[in-house]
């Protein structure tokens, strides 16, 4: 039964698209409402809810959008169902029972949904959660937390904005017509990776860090050069019988430059090295 009624509700709400009279938008409407009546009765409360939506698309009705209330309330559907409520009060239609009721259910409701206010130009559509292409002023009920805004102008432009809710609060967003002539910060155009990298390389560090590595690199070279000479004068020295003055100096002056090179170049090494690792 289920079944039946989610393709009979699909198959009417495609129908009621279609250009009709004001007589044929009222038969529509009614068939709608039963449908959602029997997904109602038989526990399918989402599909339920969508027929009653239907339905007052189709002819506009504070009972309809009531019952959407009620449908989308049992299907936990808490944000949808607050929706609904405050649309059939505003609709108005309701007798005083119903009326007192969706204003109680809504109250109720409200103490743990925001409510986004969205003003804007007519030509601009926005979604947000549960709402396509909607079009300001209009107040959504949504859950507490944050939200992003998918905004689409009249020229085509496409933008967005993130909002933060609070429970039992209302959040305003306001958009002008130029503001979507400026560039968005959440969707940056495609050169602006390319000028943030230019700009990055033009202020890094990396070619002194590398210089600092190299220039280190020949020094312990040189040193390991001059440590080879300065063994190789101390062994002059030592097959001299220890008498030869002249090996012994150059043994002496090599180590001494061999061990300032060495730990020069390794310093130098290293600091390049910091830079690189601090390079932003």
């Amino acid at each position: 039964m289920r079944t039946a009624a989610f393709w009979c509700v699909l198959g009417l709400m495609g129908s009621a698209t279609s250009p009709t009279r004001a007589s044929d938008d009222t038969v529509r409407a009614r068939e709608l409402f039963r449908a959602g009546e029997l997904a109602f009765r038989e526990g399918d409360y989402p599909t339920a809810a969508l027929a009653f939506e239907a339905a007052n698309t189709a002819a506009v009705s504070g009972g309809s959008s009531y019952n959407a209330g009620v449908a989308w309330q049992r299907a936990k559907a808490l944000a949808r169902a607050a929706d609904a409520f405050a649309r059939a009060i505003d609709t108005g239609g309701l007798d005083d029972t119903r009326h007192a009721d969706a204003l109680a259910r809504l109250a109720a409701l409200k103490r743990s949904l925001g409510v986004l206010s969205v003003s804007a130009p007519a030509e601009l559509t926005f979604s947000v959660a549960h709402v396509r292409s909607g079009h300001a002023p209009r107040r959504v009920h949504l859950s507490a937390g944050r939200h992003r805004v998918e905004i689409v102008w009249a020229d085509g432009h496409r933008s967005a904005r993130d909002v933060e809710l609070v429970a039992g609060r209302e959040t305003a967003l306001r958009l002008a017509e130029h503001e979507h002539r400026q560039v968005d910060p959440e969707m940056p155009s495609a050169s602006q990776p390319a000028e943030r990298e230019r700009a990055a390389r033009s202020h890094s560090s990396a070619p002194l860090g590398w210089t600092l590595i190299a220039t280190g690199a020949l020094s312990m070279g040189a040193g390991f050069l001059l440590l080879s000479r300065g063994i190789s004068a101390r062994e002059e020295f030592d097959d001299s019988g220890r008498r030869d003055a002249g090996a012994h100096d150059r043994a002496v002056a090599y180590r001494t430059w061999s061990t300032l090179t060495l730990f020069g170049g390794a310093a130098l090494a290293a600091s390049g090295g910091v830079v690189l690792v601090l390079d932003p």
